[in-house]
């Protein structure tokens, strides 16, 4: 399965949105999106604008993503589909961000904030035969709307990580526990990045874990504390981690130009969370 930043597989035309904070009021609105292979389940038809918890619970056998994108320009859930499916099809999407690589049995969550207009839900780790999920149709669609009411806004986070050309950097040193924390895109070289947070599995070290990334064949030497998908530059989102005593990396596994991850160009940072 080749996870992370494969929303590389369709040719995207990523319009940034320009979103900043939002000032309105009340708690963020959760919205549970249930995983399958290859199918999405419990997809709102229409949600309030503003901020909202955003969880997937990943049910299938396969690792799963969810890339969330407003669908712009006349552009359809069916284009995107036929894109998937290497018809050459321009589409204009503005990815606002998501939740990654959720392994079977898992769930992981990510607050989004969510303007006005028409969204995709969509899978686009690359299966063995190089498909991406969203090919096989693990794809849906919601509408956000303004009902009148003051939109929600986002929660307080206790951390920040500012993603650069190539660079991971936290506000604070990690600690155990719960954590909301604010992943900023901060690259003035206009490139897109996502992140995972990953604990290493005793007897591993982070370069396993990144040598799993090559081919994914085998069990994954690590847990996904926490993921959000890829980021346009001046965008943000925030992640739920829960974070136990433990060796940890936190990475980029978007692809550059040369083929290569982010990661291996050092956008990879190693911490340790203790008692």
């Amino acid at each position: 399965m080749k996870a992370g930043a494969a929303v590389a597989a369709v040719t995207l035309a990523v319009a940034a949105c320009g979103r900043g904070d939002r000032a309105g009021e009340g708690a963020a609105q959760p919205i549970r999106i249930i995983a399958a292979d290859y199918a999405y389940s419990n997809v709102p038809d229409t949600v309030q604008t503003g901020w909202h918890d955003v969880r997937i619970v990943n049910r299938g056998r396969h690792p799963h993503m969810a890339v969330i994108a407003r669908l712009d320009s006349g552009t359809t859930l069916n284009d995107v589909m036929a894109a998937a499916r290497g018809n050459k099809v321009r589409l204009v999407l503005t990815e606002v961000g998501g939740v990654n690589n959720v392994m079977a049995g898992d769930s992981l969550e990510t607050a989004i904030d969510l303007p006005v207009g028409r969204y995709l839900v969509g899978c686009f780790i690359i299966d063995s035969a190089g498909r991406p999920h969203i090919a096989d149709g693990m794809a849906a669609s919601f509408v956000v709307a303004d009902a009148g009411a003051p939109a929600a806004a986002e929660p307080a986070a206790d951390d920040t990580v500012r993603l650069t050309s190539f660079q991971i950097s936290f506000a604070n040193a990690p600690v155990a526990g719960r954590h909301r924390i604010r992943v900023e895109n901060s690259d003035t070289a206009r490139v897109n990045h996502d992140l995972l947070l990953l604990r290493i599995d005793d007897g591993k070290t982070a370069q396993d874990a990144m040598a799993w990334f090559a081919t994914e064949n085998d069990v994954a030497p690590f847990t996904v504390a926490a993921a959000t998908t890829g980021l346009p530059p001046g965008l943000h989102d925030d992640i739920q981690a829960d974070l136990v005593p433990g060796r940890y990396v936190a990475l980029c596994v978007m692809s550059a130009p040369d083929g290569r991850r982010h990661f291996a160009h050092g956008m990879m940072t190693e911490f340790t969370v203790k008692d």
